[in-house]
């Protein structure tokens, strides 16, 4: 009898042990979850409300304030751009889903101005021009590299198509400096017939994946600064298009270096004892 009794009591604590097992191996995985990492950079007067990690393959949602109400924000995941996050007006705050690896949110606050019939984003020192609310007057557009607002100039390095959706832009200048020609920039640019480059090295503008788009080329001409068809014409996507001419100066731009070459000069013979007046 006795030996029936431990029997029976060594069962039940062989199963009260097995259930302790299984509580404790179901403790551990429910605490092992893969988390990931919410990091957050600003630029500004900016604030961001949002966790600090998040669990893999979940959601979570954050909230951004600025003292000017308006802002850039840009989110990327693992080291690659991220886009699976939208407004839910249910909850007043953007929603972010199916993370799979560290989060990094940027935001840089920046005001707006308009400068003639063109709207820009102004930031610290550079500027933006983002999407056109209403069709510009002019069917020529004249890309700018600088623009001054309250005594302060603003870099503008870039062009994501402002203008895109207006079939009555045909003509389009880009600026003598370094810019970045942004993806889908000219991609529905439907009447598009011209485009003049004013740099002289074509290696100047950095052309990115898919900026024309399907666009077929061959019918827009471009326009180019004189010495410097050749290079044009050797590159790529500057290749596709069949019609390459040699920009004229016009009187302004001719009086403008003329100008230049006029001081220059003066400043030259001056130096060597001459009247700067010659």
């Amino acid at each position: 009898m006795k030996t029936n009794l431990l029997r029976i009591g060594l069962r039940l604590s062989l199963v009260v042990i097995a259930l302790l097992c299984g509580v404790y191996l179901a403790w551990g995985q429910e605490n092992t979850k893969v988390m990931h990492k919410i990091y957050t950079n600003t630029y500004g007067n900016v604030t961001i409300d949002c966790p600090s990690e998040v669990e893999d393959g979940g959601s979570f949602t954050f909230k951004i304030a600025t003292s000017t109400g308006a802002y850039r924000l840009a989110i990327s995941q693992a080291g690659k751009n991220f886009r699976d996050f939208s407004w839910d007006d249910s909850q007043n705050a953007n929603v972010a889903k199916n993370i799979t690896g560290t989060i990094l949110i940027e935001v840089v606050e920046h005001t707006e101005i308009m400068i003639g019939e063109e709207r820009y984003m102004l930031e610290e020192c550079s500027a933006m021009l983002p999407p056109s609310q209403t069709q510009p007057t002019s069917s020529s557009i004249v890309l700018k590299s600088v623009v001054t607002a309250k005594g302060k100039h603003y870099s503008l390095n870039s062009y994501s198509g402002a203008y895109n959706r207006y079939a009555n832009i045909t003509s389009i200048t880009l600026p003598n400096n370094k810019y970045f020609i942004n993806p889908y920039a000219f991609s529905i640019q439907a009447g598009l017939t011209e485009i003049h480059a004013k740099a002289i090295d074509p290696k100047n503008y950095h052309i990115m994946e898919g900026a024309f788009g399907e666009k077929d080329l061959s019918g827009i001409t471009l326009y180019v600064p004189a010495g410097s068809k050749a290079d044009y014409a050797a590159s790529t996507p500057w290749n596709q298009f069949n019609d390459i001419f040699i920009h004229f100066l016009t009187r302004d731009s001719y009086y403008a270096r003329f100008k230049r070459f006029k001081s220059g000069f003066q400043r030259n013979i001056h130096g060597q004892g001459l009247p700067s007046s010659y």
